[in-house]
Protein backbone atom coordinates (compact mmCIF):
# COMPACT_ATOMS: atom_id res chain seq x y z
CA UNK A 1 0.00 0.00 0.00
CA UNK A 2 1.46 3.34 -1.18
CA UNK A 3 2.11 6.26 1.79
CA UNK A 4 0.95 9.26 -0.21
CA UNK A 5 1.30 12.53 1.33
CA UNK A 6 0.48 15.59 0.47
CA UNK A 7 0.37 16.85 -3.43
CA UNK A 8 0.78 13.16 -4.07
CA UNK A 9 4.27 13.23 -2.87
CA UNK A 10 5.25 9.68 -0.59
CA UNK A 11 7.13 9.86 2.32
CA UNK A 12 10.51 7.71 2.57
CA UNK A 13 10.97 5.63 5.52
CA UNK A 14 14.55 5.02 4.63
CA UNK A 15 16.66 5.78 8.04
CA UNK A 16 18.57 9.33 8.10
CA UNK A 17 16.22 10.27 5.29
CA UNK A 18 12.88 11.21 6.11
CA UNK A 19 12.78 13.09 2.74
CA UNK A 20 8.94 13.32 0.51
CA UNK A 21 9.49 12.43 -3.12
CA UNK A 22 7.47 11.37 -6.35
CA UNK A 23 7.63 7.84 -7.78
CA UNK A 24 8.91 9.28 -10.78
CA UNK A 25 11.87 10.46 -9.01
CA UNK A 26 12.62 7.39 -7.35
CA UNK A 27 16.37 6.37 -9.32
CA UNK A 28 18.68 4.02 -7.86
CA UNK A 29 20.88 6.69 -6.39
CA UNK A 30 17.91 9.36 -4.99
CA UNK A 31 17.84 8.24 -1.40
CA UNK A 32 20.80 8.89 0.79
CA UNK A 33 20.19 6.96 4.31
CA UNK A 34 21.71 4.73 7.13
CA UNK A 35 20.66 0.66 6.28
CA UNK A 36 21.87 -0.12 9.80
CA UNK A 37 20.31 0.02 13.30
CA UNK A 38 21.40 3.37 15.99
CA UNK A 39 23.28 2.11 18.76
CA UNK A 40 23.50 3.91 22.10
CA UNK A 41 26.77 3.07 24.18
CA UNK A 42 28.80 4.53 26.45
CA UNK A 43 26.81 7.85 26.02
CA UNK A 44 28.06 8.08 22.73
CA UNK A 45 25.27 7.75 19.50
CA UNK A 46 25.97 6.01 16.23
CA UNK A 47 24.94 3.90 13.20
CA UNK A 48 26.16 0.54 13.18
CA UNK A 49 26.82 1.18 9.47
CA UNK A 50 29.12 3.62 9.87
CA UNK A 51 31.80 4.82 12.53
CA UNK A 52 30.63 8.52 12.89
CA UNK A 53 29.38 8.80 16.83
CA UNK A 54 28.69 11.54 19.02
CA UNK A 55 27.71 12.41 22.41
CA UNK A 56 25.37 14.69 21.45
CA UNK A 57 21.67 13.77 20.07
CA UNK A 58 20.93 16.29 17.28
CA UNK A 59 24.37 15.81 15.87
CA UNK A 60 23.76 12.08 16.05
CA UNK A 61 19.98 12.73 14.09
CA UNK A 62 21.89 14.84 11.14
CA UNK A 63 24.72 12.57 10.15
CA UNK A 64 24.34 12.50 6.37
CA UNK A 65 23.66 8.66 5.61
CA UNK A 66 26.28 6.30 4.45
CA UNK A 67 24.95 4.62 1.37
CA UNK A 68 22.57 5.61 -2.17
CA UNK A 69 19.79 3.99 -2.78
CA UNK A 70 16.20 3.96 -3.75
CA UNK A 71 13.56 5.82 -1.51
CA UNK A 72 11.11 3.26 0.26
CA UNK A 73 7.76 4.20 1.10
CA UNK A 74 7.04 1.05 3.82
CA UNK A 75 7.34 1.64 7.04
CA UNK A 76 9.66 -0.65 8.62
CA UNK A 77 7.70 -3.52 10.96
CA UNK A 78 8.47 -3.01 14.77
CA UNK A 79 10.56 -6.34 15.34
CA UNK A 80 8.75 -9.18 17.40
CA UNK A 81 10.27 -10.63 20.84
CA UNK A 82 9.92 -14.20 20.65
CA UNK A 83 8.31 -15.94 23.70
CA UNK A 84 10.36 -19.63 23.83
CA UNK A 85 8.57 -20.52 26.93
CA UNK A 86 4.33 -20.76 27.06
CA UNK A 87 2.57 -20.21 30.60
CA UNK A 88 0.34 -22.24 31.25
CA UNK A 89 -3.11 -20.84 32.14
CA UNK A 90 -2.75 -19.08 35.64
CA UNK A 91 0.67 -19.38 36.02
CA UNK A 92 2.58 -17.05 37.33
CA UNK A 93 6.57 -16.41 37.05
CA UNK A 94 7.84 -14.79 40.32
CA UNK A 95 11.11 -12.76 40.18
CA UNK A 96 12.82 -11.85 43.70
CA UNK A 97 15.36 -9.04 42.77
CA UNK A 98 15.64 -8.69 46.34
CA UNK A 99 19.67 -9.20 47.84
CA UNK A 100 19.63 -12.54 49.92
CA UNK A 101 19.30 -11.63 53.62
CA UNK A 102 20.93 -13.61 56.36
CA UNK A 103 18.25 -14.98 59.24
CA UNK A 104 20.90 -14.72 62.00
CA UNK A 105 23.88 -12.69 62.25
CA UNK A 106 26.89 -15.14 62.70
CA UNK A 107 28.62 -15.45 66.56
CA UNK A 108 31.47 -13.00 66.96
CA UNK A 109 33.44 -16.16 68.07
CA UNK A 110 33.35 -18.29 65.53
CA UNK A 111 36.77 -19.44 64.51
CA UNK A 112 38.97 -17.15 62.32
CA UNK A 113 40.47 -17.80 58.98
CA UNK A 114 43.86 -16.43 57.70
CA UNK A 115 43.21 -14.38 54.26
CA UNK A 116 44.61 -15.01 51.28
CA UNK A 117 47.80 -12.73 50.82
CA UNK A 118 49.28 -10.73 47.82
CA UNK A 119 52.64 -9.46 48.12
CA UNK A 120 53.80 -6.65 45.78
CA UNK A 121 57.26 -7.05 43.98
CA UNK A 122 58.15 -3.32 45.02
CA UNK A 123 58.00 -4.50 48.80
CA UNK A 124 59.27 -7.59 48.02
CA UNK A 125 62.48 -5.62 46.69
CA UNK A 126 62.26 -3.21 49.82
CA UNK A 127 62.02 -5.68 52.35
CA UNK A 128 65.28 -7.35 50.58
CA UNK A 129 67.03 -4.15 50.36
CA UNK A 130 66.01 -3.42 54.43
CA UNK A 131 67.73 -7.21 55.12
CA UNK A 132 70.80 -5.94 53.43
CA UNK A 133 71.06 -2.91 55.36
CA UNK A 134 70.24 -4.56 58.89
CA UNK A 135 72.90 -7.23 57.89
CA UNK A 136 75.88 -4.93 57.77
CA UNK A 137 75.18 -2.62 60.34
CA UNK A 138 74.55 -5.95 62.64
CA UNK A 139 76.86 -5.77 65.80
CA UNK A 140 78.19 -9.79 65.87
CA UNK A 141 78.86 -9.88 69.44
CA UNK A 142 75.06 -9.01 69.74
CA UNK A 143 73.87 -12.07 67.01
CA UNK A 144 75.38 -14.67 69.98
CA UNK A 145 73.07 -16.97 70.95
CA UNK A 146 73.57 -18.76 73.87
CA UNK A 147 73.18 -22.92 74.38
CA UNK A 148 69.95 -23.59 75.37
CA UNK A 149 68.01 -20.48 74.70
CA UNK A 150 64.66 -21.65 72.96
CA UNK A 151 62.93 -20.09 70.00
CA UNK A 152 60.68 -17.77 70.44
CA UNK A 153 57.91 -18.93 68.20
CA UNK A 154 54.63 -19.34 70.27
CA UNK A 155 53.91 -23.75 69.91
CA UNK A 156 57.87 -24.22 68.91
CA UNK A 157 59.39 -26.55 71.74
CA UNK A 158 63.28 -26.43 69.96
CA UNK A 159 66.24 -24.88 71.83
CA UNK A 160 69.20 -23.88 70.21
CA UNK A 161 71.92 -26.11 70.59
CA UNK A 162 74.52 -25.77 68.03
CA UNK A 163 74.66 -23.16 64.84
CA UNK A 164 72.62 -25.85 62.49
CA UNK A 165 69.89 -24.99 64.12
CA UNK A 166 69.56 -21.95 62.79
CA UNK A 167 68.64 -23.30 59.46
CA UNK A 168 66.13 -26.07 60.80
CA UNK A 169 62.92 -25.73 60.06
CA UNK A 170 60.39 -23.88 62.75
CA UNK A 171 56.65 -25.30 63.34
CA UNK A 172 55.09 -22.99 65.20
CA UNK A 173 51.40 -21.26 65.33
CA UNK A 174 51.73 -17.71 63.47
CA UNK A 175 48.73 -16.63 65.57
CA UNK A 176 47.75 -15.77 69.17
CA UNK A 177 45.87 -17.80 71.80
CA UNK A 178 42.46 -17.56 72.69
CA UNK A 179 40.17 -18.59 75.57
CA UNK A 180 36.66 -18.27 75.58
CA UNK A 181 34.15 -19.86 77.56
CA UNK A 182 36.42 -22.69 79.27
CA UNK A 183 37.79 -23.42 75.56
CA UNK A 184 41.23 -22.55 74.22
CA UNK A 185 42.52 -22.80 70.49
CA UNK A 186 45.29 -20.68 68.53
CA UNK A 187 43.43 -18.47 66.48
CA UNK A 188 45.50 -19.65 62.95
CA UNK A 189 44.06 -22.87 63.73
CA UNK A 190 41.07 -23.49 65.58
CA UNK A 191 41.56 -26.75 67.50
CA UNK A 192 39.70 -26.30 70.60
CA UNK A 193 40.77 -28.38 73.74
CA UNK A 194 39.26 -27.55 77.52
CA UNK A 195 43.13 -28.98 78.61
CA UNK A 196 45.69 -25.84 79.41
CA UNK A 197 48.17 -29.03 78.91
CA UNK A 198 46.66 -30.37 76.02
CA UNK A 199 46.39 -26.85 74.54
CA UNK A 200 50.28 -26.06 74.99
CA UNK A 201 51.47 -29.11 73.48
CA UNK A 202 48.76 -28.57 70.28
CA UNK A 203 51.51 -29.15 66.96
CA UNK A 204 51.96 -25.73 65.37
CA UNK A 205 50.47 -25.41 61.87
CA UNK A 206 52.57 -23.53 60.39
CA UNK A 207 56.56 -23.86 59.07
CA UNK A 208 59.12 -21.18 58.97
CA UNK A 209 62.42 -19.97 60.44
CA UNK A 210 63.04 -20.26 64.41
CA UNK A 211 63.14 -16.93 65.93
CA UNK A 212 66.13 -17.51 68.94
CA UNK A 213 65.63 -13.73 70.61
CA UNK A 214 62.85 -11.94 71.47
CA UNK A 215 62.08 -8.45 69.70
CA UNK A 216 61.90 -5.52 71.27
CA UNK A 217 59.05 -4.38 69.46
CA UNK A 218 56.89 -1.68 70.27
CA UNK A 219 53.17 -0.94 70.15
CA UNK A 220 52.11 1.44 67.32
CA UNK A 221 48.90 3.31 66.22
CA UNK A 222 48.40 3.11 62.76
CA UNK A 223 45.84 5.04 60.41
CA UNK A 224 43.19 3.45 58.66
CA UNK A 225 40.35 4.31 56.37
CA UNK A 226 37.75 2.15 54.24
CA UNK A 227 35.37 2.69 51.52
CA UNK A 228 32.99 -0.24 49.63
CA UNK A 229 31.48 -1.05 46.65
CA UNK A 230 28.34 -2.94 45.60
CA UNK A 231 30.13 -6.32 46.45
CA UNK A 232 33.21 -5.78 48.46
CA UNK A 233 34.41 -3.38 51.28
CA UNK A 234 37.66 -1.97 51.23
CA UNK A 235 39.91 -1.50 54.59
CA UNK A 236 43.44 0.57 53.81
CA UNK A 237 46.13 0.48 57.00
CA UNK A 238 48.91 2.74 56.34
CA UNK A 239 51.78 1.25 57.36
CA UNK A 240 55.22 1.22 55.62
CA UNK A 241 57.28 -1.64 55.18
CA UNK A 242 54.95 -4.27 56.36
CA UNK A 243 56.71 -7.76 57.02
CA UNK A 244 54.09 -10.13 55.34
CA UNK A 245 55.60 -13.45 56.89
CA UNK A 246 55.58 -12.23 60.25
CA UNK A 247 51.92 -10.45 60.05
CA UNK A 248 48.86 -11.77 59.90
CA UNK A 249 45.34 -10.79 58.60
CA UNK A 250 42.34 -12.94 59.90
CA UNK A 251 38.57 -13.16 59.94
CA UNK A 252 35.42 -15.02 60.24
CA UNK A 253 32.22 -13.42 58.85
CA UNK A 254 31.90 -10.62 61.35
CA UNK A 255 35.09 -9.74 62.43
CA UNK A 256 38.70 -8.40 60.95
CA UNK A 257 42.20 -8.73 62.54
CA UNK A 258 45.22 -7.45 62.19
CA UNK A 259 48.04 -7.85 63.51
CA UNK A 260 51.32 -6.14 61.70
CA UNK A 261 55.10 -6.10 61.80
CA UNK A 262 56.12 -3.15 60.09
CA UNK A 263 59.02 -0.22 59.36
CA UNK A 264 62.44 0.13 60.30
CA UNK A 265 61.99 -0.90 63.43
CA UNK A 266 59.62 -3.01 63.37
CA UNK A 267 56.85 -1.80 65.22
CA UNK A 268 53.72 -3.67 66.16
CA UNK A 269 50.19 -3.02 65.15
CA UNK A 270 47.46 -4.79 66.17
CA UNK A 271 43.90 -4.14 65.92
CA UNK A 272 40.57 -6.05 65.78
CA UNK A 273 37.24 -4.64 63.65
CA UNK A 274 33.95 -6.05 64.69
CA UNK A 275 31.98 -5.44 61.32
CA UNK A 276 28.82 -3.61 60.92
CA UNK A 277 27.75 -6.06 58.06
CA UNK A 278 28.63 -9.67 57.02
CA UNK A 279 31.30 -11.10 54.77
CA UNK A 280 32.54 -13.77 53.22
CA UNK A 281 36.33 -14.92 54.34
CA UNK A 282 36.77 -17.22 52.24
CA UNK A 283 36.76 -15.04 48.85
CA UNK A 284 38.26 -11.94 51.10
CA UNK A 285 41.91 -11.24 50.15
CA UNK A 286 44.77 -9.03 51.65
CA UNK A 287 47.61 -6.93 49.35
CA UNK A 288 50.68 -5.70 51.03
CA UNK A 289 52.04 -2.86 49.25
CA UNK A 290 54.77 -0.86 50.27
CA UNK A 291 53.13 2.07 52.51
CA UNK A 292 50.14 0.13 53.07
CA UNK A 293 48.18 -2.98 52.93
CA UNK A 294 44.38 -3.19 51.59
CA UNK A 295 42.11 -5.39 52.83
CA UNK A 296 39.14 -6.84 50.21
CA UNK A 297 36.25 -7.87 52.19
CA UNK A 298 33.71 -9.91 49.79
CA UNK A 299 30.35 -8.93 50.97
CA UNK A 300 27.40 -11.34 51.78
CA UNK A 301 25.42 -9.43 49.86
CA UNK A 302 24.92 -5.94 48.36
CA UNK A 303 23.38 -4.16 51.05
CA UNK A 304 25.02 -1.04 51.57
CA UNK A 305 27.02 -0.71 54.84
CA UNK A 306 26.11 2.76 56.82
CA UNK A 307 29.36 2.14 59.10
CA UNK A 308 32.24 0.34 59.39
CA UNK A 309 31.99 -0.79 62.89
CA UNK A 310 29.91 -1.80 65.12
Amino acid sequence: MIDEGEYGLLQCHNKGCGKKYRESDNSDDACIFHPGKPVFHDAYKSWSCCKQRSTDFTVFLNYPGCTRSHHCNIKPQAEKLEVTTKLQPGEVIEVNNQPKKIQERPRQDEPTMQLKAIVAPSLKSALDKKQTVSEKEADPSADKISEGTPCQNRGCKCSFSTQKDIQKECVHHPGYPIFHEGMKYWSCCNKKTSDFTEFLNQKGCATGQHCWKHDKQTQSECRYDWYQTGSNVYITIYAKLVNPERSLIEANHTIVKAFLIYGDDEKQYNKSITLEGVILPEKSLVQYLGTKIEIKLKKFDTNSWNKLEL
